[in-house]
């Protein structure tokens, strides 16, 4: 598992904004300047209606988690304008269902999760990217559904390929951790603290 220079840095960040006994910062506390190397990789991302998509049950692709903001290279890897976009509607049907138990879990139990994976796009290709998503509380918003922050970099394809002694290769496969940022993780997975995730060396 190699955490990249940025990731931990945005992850020191949003620790910083949190004022005495918050565990999830405020949206205002928030400023990107403070952290101008993330701005190019930030995503706003905001869950709608989330107690008809998630409490009642329905299917995968009525989630709506709306991009409200994104960073120059976020627009670069994607190769399209995503603000207003639902985040699962940029990838195909048949592989929408691991993302949405992952947010539907971050958004019943607030922590951070980190992923290095491939994803396909619904424009036929491949993105490989490493990602930190972690919750703010908007004080305008119901304080139970939190807004997300998302921090994604590109990572080269070959970061993924293990060579053996022969010569040959094989592809890995996606990794992802949860972070307790003080209430735990979503039940039955486990994770490391912030302290423990800023604190891991390759």
């Amino acid at each position: 598992m190699i955490i990249s220079q940025l990731v931990k840095d945005f992850l020191t960040y949003w620790q910083s904004i949190k004022m005495d006994g918050q565990i999830i910062p405020l949206k205002s506390n928030f400023k990107p300047f403070e952290v101008p190397e993330c701005v190019p990789y930030l995503s706003v991302l905001e869950v709608e209606d989330p107690s008809e998509t998630i409490e009642q049950g329905k299917e995968d692709n009525s989630l709506c988690v709306r991009i409200k903001l994104t960073g120059t290279n976020v627009y670069e890897r994607y190769q399209m304008e995503l603000t207003g976009t639902n985040i699962l509607d940029l990838f195909p049907a048949e592989d929408r269902h691991p993302l949405y138990e992952g947010f539907k879990s971050l958004i019943a139990h607030p922590a951070g999760i980190w992923r290095r994976m491939i994803s396909p796009h619904r424009r036929n290709f491949h993105l490989y990217d490493e990602s930190l998503i972690l919750p703010l509380y908007d004080e305008r918003r119901d304080k139970n559904i939190p807004i997300l922050l998302s921090v994604a970099k590109d990572i080269a394809e070959q970061e993924f390929i293990t060579y053996s002694e022969d010569g040959g290769h094989i592809q890995k496969g996606n990794e992802h951790l949860w972070i307790d940022i003080g209430k735990g993780v979503p039940g039955p997975f486990s994770g490391l603290t912030t302290n423990q995730f800023l604190a891991h060396s390759p």
